[in-house]
Formats: C-alpha cells, sequence, structure tokens
C-alpha cells in the first residue's frame, strides 16, 4: 500500500458535493463480484473521484464505482424524459485507485482518489456539463 499526500494533479472541473458512492475491487473474470461498499464523496469530476472509505485500497487496483449524482443522466446526448417519472441513474465507471491518504482527524477513514480507466464516453460528457451547470449556477 502506498500512502501519500495529494498534490494538485487534477484535470476537469471538480466539485465538491457529498454525493454517495458505491464502490468494490473489480475482478475481471471473477463468477461473481465483491459486494459493494458505500461511502461519501469529497470531490467529483467527469475524469475521477475522491471519497472517504473505511477500507483501504492498494494504488492501482481497479474498483467499480457507481456514483449516484443527482440528475447528471438528463445531460446524455438524445436523453428525453418526463420529470414525473424521472429517476435519476448511478453514474458507474471503473477507476484506478491512484493516491490514498489516511485521515489525520479523529474519524478513522481513508481518503481514495481513483481516476476512471474505463467509462462510456457519452455519460462522461453529461458528468462534464452536469459539473459545469453547477459552476455556473453557482450550486456549490
Amino acid at each position: 500500500m502506498l500512502v501519500s499526500s495529494f498534490l494538485e494533479k487534477r484535470a476537469g472541473h471538480r466539485i465538491d458535493i457529498p454525493f454517495s458512492v458505491f464502490h468494490s475491487p473489480f475482478f475481471l473474470n471473477a463468477k461473481k463480484q465483491p459486494e459493494m461498499v458505500e461511502s461519501q464523496i469529497l470531490n467529483v469530476s467527469s475524469v475521477g473521484v475522491l471519497f472517504k472509505s473505511n477500507i483501504v485500497y492498494n494504488v492501482d487496483i481497479i474498483l467499480r464505482i457507481e456514483i449516484l449524482l443527482g440528475n447528471w443522466d438528463l445531460f446524455k446526448v438524445g436523453f428525453s424524459s418526463s420529470k414525473q417519472i424521472y429517476q435519476g441513474q448511478p453514474f458507474v465507471a471503473l477507476a484506478k485507485v491512484v493516491r490514498i491518504e489516511k485521515n489525520d482527524n479523529s474519524d478513522n477513514y481513508f481518503m481514495i482518489a481513483a481516476s476512471f480507466i474505463s467509462v462510456d464516453e457519452g455519460h462522461q460528457f453529461a458528468v462534464e456539463k452536469f459539473i459545469n451547470k453547477l459552476i455556473k449556477k453557482g450550486a456549490i
């Protein structure tokens, strides 16, 4: 395990908003994937996520990530929905753990930085538009 300090190596606009993220290690040939664990996001962009976790992962491990990211999917190209029947879907990606930092507070958790390595390009574009709209509105 590598624990390092966070340096500014970010690409894309990030928002600091406490969405929920579900995560678990991803194994390509596994008959059954491990159960996903819920954590809180510290910040998110269309290219990666920083979240708190009681589980420590090794750097370079691949995670399956599902983020409950509000109405991001309304920004998908060609998406049309009646607001009365709309139910947002989680943003799903495979992500590589790039940094880990132990929280210095009394809370017993790690801050996990993960970069999306396998994601639908249209979904990634929709998340970027969603984040930009929140930034323009001053909602964050």
